[in-house]
């Protein structure tokens, strides 16, 4: 859609309107200043359409002025007028204001919008059924009532898009509809709605979580009838202070994801860690999934992310960014440690080891930003 359509037909615009999430147009000619940064803003800017129209018809209809500019938003849903004079920033700040609807369909621009911007937000997962387009009444009413500190999103659980979101805050199909409170401005902390989706329930949820009343919930597996899986200590949502906060222990902990490749090829060395330590009684070498298992004091940047918990200070793990070898992980925990640390294997390929962490000491932090931290949490915005 080109910015400038002089004279385009009110039916054409009334299409426009229906068939675009978010859309502004210009009405007035295209000579004054005001018009050079409606196109200027109209290049800058996004996943918005920008027309315009000199038509008078068109500017009764829509009871504006010349040179109004308004703003569409949610397929017509909701349109708000810039009355006043503007320049480019102004009039920026106003379309980034009022481009999405007060309710959002989840899509790239509101993932992007909610997380890479951090709103605490309130979602919608529903089926594209009657108990779903009910719940969506419910919804949007309590959205428009007042203005909401929460951002306000709905998906569709059949939607590619609807199915991630689902899936992230930990909705089934079967659950739907469902509403989940996500604080993102506090490392993702959801919050579980558990009665019928109505608008007197919906609106009591939000003022418990504004009142500070509501619980976070945090993802859990359960906790494994076999606690080692390769001589590693398997580690979940549910255990995790009872194992890794135990002050009687140093524990050295992998967080990974079943997804990420650099935690494939640690695996084996990691496991062999693990066996070669496991006389030290009170050392740990543990792993836990942090796609399934969340906890609350932890935030991870990327996968692998290694920590070590010392007996002694539980409040202030240590990042262990070195050489991912076994050598390596052995004579830092001799390092770092604050229990005995046992040796099954004291000479076993150290030396070599040893030289080539010395040799490569100068990079070790290079080297950790080189396989650290490039595979990125799965968060909703960057997966989408």
């Amino acid at each position: 859609l080109g910015i400038n359509k002089p004279a385009v037909a009110i039916e054409e615009i009334e299409k426009h309107i229906k068939d675009i999430d978010a859309l502004a147009i210009f009405f007035g000619s295209t000579s004054p200043d005001v018009f050079k940064h409606y196109t200027s803003v109209a290049s800058d800017v996004d996943e918005v359409v920008f027309l315009s129209t000199t038509s008078e018809d068109a500017r009764t209809k829509y009871e504006v002025q010349e040179n109004h500019v308004v703003v569409f938003a949610g397929n017509g849903d909701e349109r708000k007028a810039l009355t006043e004079e503007f320049d480019v920033d102004k009039l920026k700040e106003f379309v980034e204001n009022h481009r999405f609807p007060t309710v959002m369909p989840f899509n790239q621009p509101t993932a992007q919008r909610i997380f890479g911007e951090g709103l605490d937000a309130i979602f919608l997962i529903k089926k594209n059924n009657d108990a779903g387009n009910e719940a969506l009444k419910a919804f949007k009413s309590v959205a428009l009532e007042s203005k909401q500190k929460l951002a306000f999103s709905f998906a569709n659980i059949e939607d590619d898009f609807g199915g991630r979101l689902a899936e992230f805050i930990g909705i089934s199909e079967d659950q739907t509809p469902a509403v989940r409170i996500v604080q993102v401005s506090k490392n993702l902390r959801k919050f579980i709605f558990e009665k019928e989706v109505t608008q007197e329930n919906i609106r009591s949820f939000i003022e418990d979580f504004n009142a500070d009343k509501l619980q976070p919930f945090f993802k859990s597996e359960e906790i494994p009838a076999e606690p080692l899986e390769e001589n590693v200590r398997v580690i979940v949502g549910k255990n995790f202070n009872d194992v890794v906060l135990d002050t009687t222990k140093d524990v050295l902990i992998e967080l990974y994801a079943p997804w990420c490749g650099h935690c494939k090829s640690l695996a084996p060395i990691y496991s062999s860690l693990a066996e070669r330590l496991k006389g030290s009684s009170n050392l740990i070498i543990a792993k836990m999934d942090a796609t399934a298992n969340e906890v609350e004091s932890l935030e991870i940047e990327g996968f692998p992310t290694i920590k070590f918990y010392p007996a002694n200070n539980k409040a202030s793990p240590v990042d262990y960014d070195d050489d991912r070898s076994e050598g390596a992980f052995v004579n830092w925990l001799k390092k770092h440690a604050t229990v005995e640390i046992v040796d099954s294997r004291p000479n076993s390929e150290d030396s070599h080891d040893h030289a080539h962490h010395h040799h490569d000491h100068d990079h070790s932090h290079d080297h950790a930003h080189d396989h650290d931290h490039d595979e990125k949490p799965r968060h909703v915005d960057s997966d989408l």
